[in-house]
């Protein structure tokens, strides 16, 4: 609900000030003269005067004030700052002691100056004082780009009447709430004006300048953005207002969205009219419009907008009811919503009609409703009658459906201590829905309950605070519970409290297993209900056999992804006496993810007291390894100092692509091997479980990440886990493995995605050192080689949003040293062109390899290996999926023994031709192939180019031709 303070009254405080400050100033050199009681006053004619001229600079306010008092005149309210003042001065020589007998003429100004919680940066304004009457004349006060313009006058000697006009431009937020701070709250902590304009007439006694309520005030005023909190903002537009007499009057108050409102808020208007007589008994009539009135913005307890058209009439007051007045308090309004939610319950469509007179109440459908609209009817009609005398609000044959049930019943509400309230209600297939966001939820989940039951209570109208002094019975019946369309079973509970103490039950089916709860509290007769726990018992509970799959479907994840079962055992829990151990077994079976298995049975076994759980014993299997650990977990609130959270971890040989499933079910093609490791989870942040942090060492054999070759491989991690976000990040900052022979180096980081759950986002950067060639081929591709090789380089490997190979991203550099020519998948069997024994023997003294990763496939961009007889040049594809292979090679065969030193006294730059394999192997070579690797590196599938064959041996003739042999001859015998 909405505030609904006095009105902001600026122009107030300024009349307040002008005033005193002419006052002050004119009035304060005499003070001295003044100080004796105040003579008789003669007639104005009867007085002879001295006129003077005044100038002050710069005086202060507040000293001068309290010398007003002297002369009879009592400042209401204080004052401070600096005035200067330029005056022409009327002394009556034969009454000096007479106040009303000062003339005073001129001018005032004044900076920084405070009245009545006004502050303003500058006041100037023409001063006239005769015959005890105060006039003000060209008031400008300046407020930032604010003003406040107009004349007023006050009878201030005698005490009589004031009259002003103002009129307020673009004036500041500050002042106003600085004003309405004194009708109590704390306006500017949700409340914020930009500017306020307005004209003003008022008129009042001057003794009630510090009672707004008393007086007489008409004109208009507009308020631009209003801000309330950070997400609404409207304008204000009062274009006709009255006060007189204590009754309020406004006519086509509008309340619309700024055209500046902030990105999300929705256009909506209200406007308002009618009347609000504050005396002592306040009475109303007002006529309320509104449309898409957006009450989320006001308070988060509601969520939906809506449309009101009604008046209300009537004594605002229960004394008035109980005393039969003539005029009651009477609602009649019609309200429309296309769908609202109070505290997350869903209340659905609402075109309804709401009547409230003195004896009844009732809220029902504009329109019959049809049977098939269940948007409607959420909500179809609730009536009840009532009445109220000196001690006691009875509410009689209260009747409701709604949520697709009926509920029935009576209240007696006390109004006097000694009276007693009483409550019969009965409910019958009420299916209400609200929606909530569970702890670990991914989203908000949506619950529904089919219940019936029976509320039958007393209790002494004083004794509220007591629990046994309450005599009753309650039993709610749940047959359908659901959570967002998914079926979780159907409970019983059942409380009851006499003079011996309170019992509680639950019993019933969740989850696809059973749950009993029962408790029993004796509390101190004394005691109150904030102690109530300290005195209860729960001597039974139990959980078995419940559904992981159905518990993840609450939490907000799809059927199907999560499976497994969960039983939970419990001794017996004494609230009062924390200090004993409190015994808990859990036992985990059959636990999938996405249809994997992940654990078999994993059993915990743990003692609570004082507040922390001491697990004595976590073993299991685990991803087809041993897990075992134990540890303690602190249950506060996680404050500096506050108990400690660390549970130490073993995992012996797991299988890797299993290890990985609760952050993916796609984390199975990110990792394989056998995985070992020993880590310490500890637990940081306020909550139960907010951070968890993971640090340790972890060895895998045979592993593969992303289809690449990893080895046998060990490094120690940091891993940290957000609970509400479910964000998480792993370091491995050292990683170490031997792999073909030969040795792997790098540092590696995995995150998960900003915006897409189940994948992850990588960087790493790697060394490679003497790796086989034929090993690493015959391991992890399948290539059955007889040569040998050996590979040293770099490799970066990076991507975002990563669920398999497509997604990553690097580039290696690597050089290629004593390879077999057999060793190479493709290139033994492309040897046959050359003869049968051509390859045989061949060994590649040195070579490069160099190119991308991208698109799931690593592409060649160079490949150069080069032996005595034979020289290899390669580009293409390599998919890191399924291996196949789309390179082109060329393959020359002469003597290579001179290409060093040819390559020295030519240059290379003038022996490598436009061509994307260079053409030095065709000047040196008898012989040049190209051809193409198709198929898998398994099966490598050889397909001679002929034509570019011939082309490439034609022109490696042609180029011999334009060296003569004798040139050659000297080259190479040099």
């Amino acid at each position: 609900m909405l505030p609904s303070p006095p009105r902001p009254r600026p122009f107030r405080a300024a009349i307040l000030l002008i005033a005193v400050w002419l006052s002050v100033v004119s009035l304060g050199p005499v003070s001295q003269v003044c100080a004796q009681p105040a003579a008789p006053q003669k007639p104005v004619n009867q007085y002879r005067y001295w006129t003077t001229n005044w100038s002050f600079e710069d005086i202060e306010v507040g000293t001068l004030a309290g010398r007003l008092e002297r002369l009879g005149i009592e400042l209401p309210v204080d004052v401070d700052g600096i005035v200067t003042v330029n005056f022409e001065v009327g002394i009556p020589l034969n009454a000096l002691r007479t106040g009303k007998a000062y003339r005073i003429e001129g001018t005032l100004t004044g900076r920084n100056v405070k009245a009545d919680q006004l502050v303003l940066d500058s006041v100037r304004a023409e001063v006239k004082f005769d015959d005890g009457t105060l006039t003000l004349q060209k008031l400008d006060a300046k407020q930032g780009g604010g003003t406040i313009a107009g004349d007023a006058k006050f009878e201030l000697l005698p005490r009589g009447d004031f009259s002003g006009q103002l009129q307020l431009s673009q004036f500041r937020t500050e002042a106003v709430f600085d004003l309405l701070a004194k009708f109590g709250g704390n306006w500017a902590e949700v409340w914020s004006i930009a500017t306020v304009d307005g004209k003003v007439d008022v008129d009042g006694r001057t003794d009630d300048l510090k009672i707004p309520l008393n007086w007489n005030v008409a004109g208009e005023v507009s308020a631009n953005e209003i801000r309330y909190g950070k997400e609404l903002q409207v304008d204000l537009n009062v274009p006709e207002f009255r006060l007189k007499q204590r009754r309020v009057t406004i006519q086509n108050t509008s309340l619309r969205s700024s055209q500046t409102r902030p990105s999300g808020q929705p256009i909506f208007l209200a406007n308002l009219s009618g009347s609000v007589d504050l005396a002592d008994t306040p009475k109303v009539d007002l006529r309320l419009t509104a449309d898409d009135l957006p009450l989320g913005m006001f308070s988060k307890t509601f969520d939906g907008k809506i449309d009101v058209d009604g008046r209300v009439q009537g004594t605002v007051s229960t004394e008035a009811i109980k005393n039969d007045a003539t005029d009651p308090l009477q609602i009649r309004a019609a309200i429309a919503s296309p769908r609202l939610k109070i505290a997350g319950l869903d209340l659905g469509r609402l075109e309804h009609d709401l009547t409230l007179d003195r004896q009844r109440f009732r809220l029902a459908p504009r329109a019959p409703i049809e049977p098939d609209d269940t948007s409607l009817a959420r909500i179809r009609s609730l009536s009840a009658q009532y009445a109220v005398s000196e001690e006691r609000l009875q509410v009689n044959a209260f009747e409701a459906e709604l949520f697709q049930g009926k509920l029935n019943g009576t209240a007696s509400l006390a109004l006097t201590s000694r009276g007693q309230h009483q409550f019969d209600v009965r409910w019958d297939d009420l299916s209400p829905e609200v929606t909530i966001t569970l702890p670990l939820a991914t989203k908000p989940t949506t619950l529904a309950a089919t219940t019936s039951g029976r509320l039958n209570w007393r209790v002494e109208a004083d004794q509220l605070d007591r629990p046994l002094a309450h005599r009753g019975a309650a039993i709610v019946r749940i047959s359908q519970l659901t959570a967002s369309g998914e079926s979780l079973g159907r409970l019983i509970a059942e409380v009851s409290v006499d003079g011996d103490g309170i019992e509680a039950a639950v019993d019933g089916e969740i989850l696809g297993g059973r749950l009993t709860v029962h408790s029993t509290t004796t509390p101190d007769p004394q005691a109150s209900w904030a102690d109530l726990l300290r005195y209860t018992v729960v001597d039974r509970f139990s959980l078995n056999d419940t559904s992981l799959e159905q518990a993840s479907v609450l939490m907000g994840h799809q059927r199907g992804v999560y499976g497994g079962r969960l039983d939970v055992q419990s001794g017996i829990v004494d609230l009062n006496n924390l200090r004993e151990p409190i015994e808990i077994q859990a036992a985990l079976r059959s636990v999938r993810i996405s249809g994997k298995e992940l654990s078999p049975s994993l059993a915990v076994t743990l003692r609570v007291r004082d507040g922390v759980a001491n697990i004595q014993s976590l073993r299991g299997v685990y991803a087809g390894g041993l897990l075992t650990g134990q540890g303690v977990w602190s249950f506060d609130a996680g404050m500096p100092g506050t108990g400690q959270r660390n549970i130490s971890l073993r995992l012996t040989r797991a299988k890797g692509s299993q290890i990985l499933l609760p952050v993916s079910a796609e984390a199975g093609q990110w990792l394989s091997g056998i995985v070992s490791g020993q880590v310490t989870v500890t637990g940081t942040g306020q909550g139960f479980i907010n951070k968890l942090r993971v640090t340790g060492n972890v060895v895998a054999d045979n592993a593969t990440a992303f289809d690449l070759p990893v080895g046998d491989a060990h490094s120690s991690l940091v891993v940290t886990y957000d609970v509400p976000t479910s964000r998480w990040s792993a370091k491995f900052p050292n990683v170490k493995s031997s792999l073909a022979g030969g040795s792997v180096s790098g540092a590696l980081r995995l995150a998960s995605s900003a915006s897409h759950r189940g994948t992850l986002d990588m960087d790493s950067r790697w060394k490679v050192a003497h790796v086989d060639f034929e090993q690493l081929l015959s391991t992890y591709v399948g290539t059955t080689t007889i040569g040998q090789g050996d590979v040293t380089g770099d490799l970066t490997l990076s991507g975002r949003r990563i669920s398999g190979a497509r997604q990553l991203r690097g580039q290696f550099r690597f050089r290629l040293g004593g390879t077999d020519a057999s060793a190479v998948p493709g290139l033994s069997t492309a040897g046959v062109l050359l003869g049968a024994s051509a390859l045989v023997g061949t060994r590649f003294n040195e070579g490069i390899a160099t190119g991308r990763i991208a698109s799931g496939a690593i592409v060649l961009e160079e490949v150069a290996l080069v032996s005595d007889r034979v020289a290899v040049k390669a580009e293409g594809r390599v998919g890191l999926l399924d291996t196949r292979m789309n390179v082109g090679v060329v393959l020359s065969t002469g003597n290579f023994q001179g290409q060093d030193l040819l390559v020295d006294l030519v240059g290379l730059s003038d022996l490598i031709f436009a061509s994307p394999f260079g053409q030095i192997n065709r000047l040196l070579s008898d012989r040049t192939f190209v051809f193409e690797i198709n198929g898998t590196a398994s099966s490598p599938i050889i397909r001679l180019l002929p034509g570019e064959s011939l082309q490439a041996n034609v022109r490696r003739f042609a180029v011999q031709e334009l060296i003569t042999i004798t040139v050659a001859d000297g080259l190479f015998s040099n």
